[in-house]
């Protein structure tokens, strides 16, 4: 299950790199939450790994805001800025 991981943080760096790369004032990406963490508090390793890759390009975290999607399961709307 690892290669999952580290192929989603892989689309969105590369995501991330674009914004990046074609001068974007922000990135805005929507994160889901992963079906093994359904209903479950605790960590969660996918976006842990998704937000690194966004981190590693040079995007600061700016503000975060978690809503449920049309089928009622979490998702995280993170808002990165360029330092």
């Amino acid at each position: 299950m690892g290669w999952i991981k580290n192929a989603k943080a892989a689309t969105l760096g590369e995501d991330a790199r674009k914004a990046w790369d074609a001068g974007s004032p922000v990135f805005t990406p929507i994160l889901n939450m992963p079906s093994s963490n359904a209903g479950l508090s605790g960590r969660v390793e996918d976006w842990e790994h998704m937000m690194a890759a966004v981190l590693a390009i040079g995007w600061r975290l700016h503000t975060w805001a978690v809503c449920s999607d049309s089928r009622g399961r979490p998702q995280a709307q993170p808002l990165f800025v360029r330092p």
